[in-house]
């Protein structure tokens, strides 16, 4: 992917994250009980999805940083598998 395409691609990722991170609260609540308000939950899932954004447009790819947005979801209460399946 040239420089171009990947800030294209990159942008046009950024700007479905709020979709991406309400699609993923959803699945939530019929899988976990999470004890943080809604608008937190989400702002970190938003946060979350930036991060793996930029994580996949980055030359060379870093799966430790990758394997901190799974702990991440973790730290948000996320640990059934359904949740983390759902988040995917």
């Amino acid at each position: 992917m040239n420089r171009a395409d990947s800030l294209s691609f990159n942008q046009t990722l950024r700007t479905r994250c709020d979709t991406i991170a309400g699609r993923q609260y959803r699945q939530i609540p019929e899988t976990s009980y999470v004890p943080l308000k809604e608008d937190v939950v989400f702002q970190h899932l938003a946060e979350l999805g930036i991060t793996a954004i930029q994580l996949l447009v980055a030359e060379p790819f870093e799966p430790d940083k990758a394997e901190d947005i799974g702990s991440a979801l973790a730290r948000l209460y996320y640990i059934q598998p359904e949740a983390l399946g759902g988040t995917i």
